[in-house]
C-alpha cells in the first residue's frame, strides 16, 4: 500500500492493520504498548474523534517502518486533521500535495547527470555480470579485471570490456587504491520493463550455480505446499520484515562477500472467497 494515496492518517493506519497477518490481530494492542496508551485510548483515536499528538505520530511512523519522507507525510496528515483555521488547513493541503508529487516523481528529483540514461540502463540490466562486477569492486581486496574474471569464472577479455563500460559510465571508479564503486546512481522504477530482467538474469546465474554444484555455504529452499490464505499472508509479511531488517544493516555493513538472494513466493491456486 502507498501512503501517498491517503489524505487521512487514521484511514491509512486502519488499512495498514487490515493488510497484516491474521487481519492485523494484536496490532492495536501493540500500538498501545509502544505509545504508552491504553487500548481504550487507541480505540478512541482510530475509531473516534480523538487524535494522536505529534510525538505519538512520530513513534507510530517508526513502528510502521515508514521512511523519513513517508514519516513527514504521515505527520502532515495529522496536522491537517488537527487544523481548525481554514487558511492553515489549505496551506497543509498544499504541502501534502507537494510531498506527494515529489514522492511520485522521485526519479525527476535526482540530479540528471547522476542518473543512468535509458540506453545505459538497457545494457546494464541485460546481463547480471555488469551488476556482479560493480558490486565486487566494493570489496577492498579486488582491484583488477583478472581477479574478477577468476571469481566469476568468466573470460578476462569479456570482463575487461564490461569493466571499461562501467568505468566510462561512472558506475565504477579506477583510483590510486584500485577499483571502487562509482557515485552514479542506479534507480529503476518498479514499473520499468527492465525490472523483469533483474529477476530473470540473476535467477539464470542461480541455475548455473546449482548445475555446477556450487554455493556449499549458501542456502537453497524449495517448498511447494498448500496452506491457509492467512498463513500465506503471514509468511509474506515475515519475509518482508526479515528483509527490511537486513536492508537496514547494509549501509554500515563492510563489503567482504558478494551473494545474491532470490526469493520466489507465488500462488498457483487460491480457493475462491
Amino acid at each position: 500500500m502507498d501512503i501517498y494515496d491517503y489524505s487521512d492518517y487514521k484511514k491509512f493506519v486502519k488499512d495498514w492493520v487490515k493488510q497484516q497477518a491474521k487481519s492485523g490481530r494484536g496490532q492495536w494492542s501493540r500500538f498501545a504498548r509502544h505509545l504508552q496508551l491504553s487500548n481504550v485510548q487507541i480505540s478512541q483515536i482510530f475509531q473516534g474523534d480523538r487524535n494522536l499528538n505529534n510525538e505519538q505520530s512520530y513513534f507510530l511512523a517508526k513502528l510502521l517502518e515508514l521512511t523519513p519522507a513517508e514519516t513527514k507525510y504521515f505527520q502532515l496528515m495529522l496536522q491537517y486533521q488537527l487544523a481548525s483555521n481554514h487558511n492553515y488547513k489549505s496551506h497543509l493541503a498544499e504541502e501534502m500535495k507537494i510531498n506527494k508529487q515529489e514522492a511520485k516523481e522521485l526519479i525527476n528529483r535526482l540530479p540528471q547527470d547522476d542518473v543512468l540514461d535509458e540506453e545505459t540502463k538497457t545494457r546494464f540490466y541485460s546481463d547480471w555480470v555488469y551488476s556482479g562486477i560493480r558490486l565486487l569492486c566494493d570489496i577492498k581486496e579486488i582491484n583488477n579485471a583478472e581477479q574478477i574474471a577468476n571469481i566469476l569464472e568468466l573470460e578476462a577479455d569479456s570482463v575487461r570490456s564490461k569493466l571499461a563500460f562501467l568505468i566510462e559510465k561512472n558506475l565504477v571508479l579506477r583510483t590510486e587504491n584500485g577499483l571502487e564503486v562509482g557515485p552514479k546512481r542506479i534507480h529503476l522504477d518498479k514499473d520499468s520493463p527492465l525490472a523483469k530482467y533483474i529477476h530473470m538474469n540473476w535467477r539464470l546465474k542461480s541455475l548455473q550455480d546449482l548445475s555446477n554444484n556450487q554455493s556449499s555455504d549458501g542456502m537453497r529452499i524449495t517448498v511447494p505446499c498448500t496452506s491457509s490464505l492467512s498463513d500465506f499472508e503471514e509468511l509474506k509479511q515475515n519475509l518482508r520484515s526479515c528483509l527490511n531488517d537486513f536492508y537496514k544493516k547494509l549501509p554500515e555493513s563492510k563489503s567482504e562477500s558478494l551473494q545474491c538472494l532470490c526469493i520466489d513466493l507465488f500462488p498457483i491456486y487460491s480457493k475462491p472467497k
